[in-house]
């Protein structure tokens, strides 16, 4: 009784909100339910999921100490769905997470959602010797998807939901030098993914490249190279 009250309550409340692009159904509901764990396997609880036609929620709850979740929500006449994963972003892990069914799926089952801890390197580069040459080096390193968001599209009306997300991790490169009559030092902050490695490369002068991999063991780590 208790779940057909709230079913009925928030039809009343979209059908009562004028300015919708698409109108509630009174007769179906819409189902889903999964998993979210960290990338070691360990669940992550107080996760929020939401079902969505666009901008607006269409039922929502969070995942509990066992990393599950399990809803019900109204469907509207909408062309698709969206199951959000970590609506309400914890910035330790990857950002939000998409996946979309066609509007004659009626179960959204997610399966295993793995959401990544994020980790940061604070990386300084002091010049502690007296050498006049220049310093060129360049960074290589893993990072959230753009946005920190990451969106699959599964499309038929019997989608896999093992299938997984797409990747939305993105390798970036950045050069820069440090000149012997400017700046002596600098300081790089990098969000990258717990367990990643930051490749950093530094020429000094005319000497040849050398390669150093900073492993990211820690939510927050530090790494100071002196020349």
């Amino acid at each position: 009784m208790r779940n057909s009250t709230f079913l009925m309550l928030l039809l009343f409340i979209f059908c009562s909100c004028g300015g919708d692009d698409f109108d509630v159904l009174s007769d179906v509901r819409l189902y889903t339910s999964g998993t979210v764990t960290d990338s070691q396997g360990t669940p992550l609880p107080g996760i929020d999921v939401a079902i969505k036609d666009g901008p607006r929620s269409l039922g929502s709850s969070e995942t509990n100490a066992a990393g599950f979740f399990e809803f019900v929500a109204v469907k509207s006449n909408a062309d698709f769905f969206d199951v959000e994963v970590n609506t309400i972003e914890n910035e330790e892990l990857t950002g939000r997470l998409y996946r979309s069914f066609d509007t004659e799926v009626l179960d959204l089952s997610l399966g295993t959602v793995v959401l990544k801890r994020a980790a940061r390197l604070n990386l300084d580069i002091i010049k502690s010797s007296n050498t006049a040459d220049d310093l060129f080096y360049s960074v290589r390193y893993v990072e959230p998807g753009e946005g920190r968001i990451c969106y699959e599209t599964l499309t038929g009306i019997n989608p896999d939901p093992n299938n997984g997300f797409e990747a939305c991790e993105q390798t970036v490169i950045f050069d820069d030098e440090i000149v012997t009559n400017g700046t002596a030092s600098a300081r790089r902050n990098i969000i990258s993914l717990l367990g990643e490695k930051v490749i950093f490369t530094y020429t000094l002068g005319t000497n040849n490249p050398v390669i150093v991999e900073i492993e990211l063991t820690n939510t927050e780590n530090n790494y100071e190279f002196e020349y």
